[in-house]
């Protein structure tokens, strides 16, 4: 599950829309700056600002810039895979935010001006007692909530009719396939054979998309092999080989080498 759900529905309640999502960059670039509270992480991650708050740990938010690093730079060449949603990024202003833990969320979030609120949608946030530093969990949160920002700020801005989060784009005619039809809100039941399943009604269809095409990276970079029975429940194509022979569209698109997404 994504965090910056919990944060879309504080604002709407709070009466601001805004999604937190989380961002890190790599080598010879001015790092961008974090907001004010917030201290940046000495390793640069293509100049997009990886950020924190006091409390958080020095290795937390070095670990959170080092992920933001790798995948921005899978093949860890030290140029960024895709010039062009590295430079969406930079003009969002996207940043990734690292929070000791979700109370530490709530105190900040609920201190704003509503004319603050702006400052923070281009950001995603991840909370350290979640995070798996040690990569002894199985699978570390950090990787999920950078990747929405690269996908959600980036390759939905870079390349819209592939990637947009709305209904019409490729990724989410796809997405509406896996789930059985377009399902502009979550169903109550999805239909027989659906293979993804995200039943949260607090992420809207855009939300939906993003979850969605974190799956599909994942799963393609072989992330998600022995997730089975944690993901199951909400999507079932956890291999590369069940993605290539029940969503072959999605793998051609991931595939395609103008979006620099690499297995």
């Amino acid at each position: 599950m994504i965090f910056h759900q919990t944060l879309t529905a504080l604002f709407t309640a709070m009466g601001a829309a805004a999604l937190l999502a989380l961002a890190g960059a790599s080598t010879a670039t001015a790092q961008g700056a974090c907001p004010a509270g917030f201290r940046s992480a000495t390793s640069d991650s293509f100049g997009i600002p990886v950020c924190a708050t006091e409390r958080v740990s020095d290795r937390a938010l070095e670990h959170a810039a080092g992920v933001m690093n790798r995948l921005l730079d899978f093949d860890r060449n030290g140029t960024a895979d895709s010039p062009p949603v590295l430079a969406e990024l930079r003009d969002s202003g996207a940043f990734y935010a690292v929070f000791p833990n979700e109370r530490a969320v709530d105190r900040f979030f609920h201190r704003l001006d509503d004319s603050d609120h702006d400052s923070y949608e281009a950001s995603v946030v991840v909370i350290e007692d979640e995070m798996d530093i040690s990569g002894r969990e199985g699978w570390d949160p950090t990787i999920e909530e950078a990747l929405h920002v690269i996908t959600q700020f980036g390759y939905a801005e870079a390349f819209p009719e592939a990637f947009g989060e709305f209904r019409g784009s490729a990724i989410a005619d796809l997405m509406d396939a896996a789930r059985g039809g377009h399902h502009a809100r979550v169903p109550k039941r999805y239909p027989a054979g659906a293979v993804y399943t995200y039943d949260d009604r607090s992420c809207d269809y855009s939300c939906q998309i993003t979850e969605f095409t974190f799956w599909a990276i994942t799963s393609m970079r072989g992330l998600n092999r022995n997730r089975a029975d944690e993901i199951g429940e909400e999507w079932r194509l956890h291999t590369p080989e069940l993605m290539a022979s029940r969503a072959p569209g999605l793998v051609a698109l991931l595939s395609d080498p103008r979006f620099g997404i690499l297995f």
